[in-house]
């Protein structure tokens, strides 16, 4: 699944969301209200990663509506963040092979777990990142639009 990220054009909102669907993506939190997600700057007011982790079950228990979707910065945290069961995994910046580590591991144990891709796919690597349940990119707001001109000729 494509799922494009907020940083569309600006007052364009609009028509990128329905471009998207139209499409055939989807789109990675229409706002703050749809779900939950924790980035870096979230888990930086704990001691450290691991004791972000052990409050997913408190989140998840206070907000059982909602997705709670964390966003790791490398298997290490991955590994952490697999103890305390999120609903989707966000792998920011990770190469294929570690995509492809990632769903291993979930493949064997963890089959309700998301995987997501994210940070840096564009059209020209999109393919690499395929395996992930959701590539999460803003590439189609920057890739350029097609020509839709025409040429009329008299002859």
């Amino acid at each position: 699944m494509l799922a494009t990220t907020r940083k569309h054009h600006p007052f364009a909102k609009e028509l990128c969301v329905k471009a998207v669907i139209a499409g055939g993506g989807t789109i990675h939190r229409l706002g703050l209200f749809d779900s939950v997600l924790f980035f870096k700057n979230h888990t930086i007011v704990y001691e450290n990663f691991a004791k972000f982790c052990e409050k997913i079950p408190v989140f998840k228990a206070k907000m059982p509506e909602k997705k709670i979707m964390v966003e790791c910065e490398g298997l290490d945290e991955f590994y952490e963040l697999l103890k305390h069961c999120p609903d989707v995994v966000v792998c920011d910046k990770f190469t294929p092979l570690m995509i492809d580590e990632c769903l291993k591991i979930r493949n064997d144990s963890f089959k309700n777990l998301i995987i997501a891709a994210a940070g840096g796919i564009s059209l020209k690597n999109c393919d690499e990142f395929a395996k992930s349940d959701i590539i999460i990119t803003s590439a189609p707001y920057t890739q350029g639009v097609c020509d839709l001109g025409s040429k009329i000729e008299f002859a």
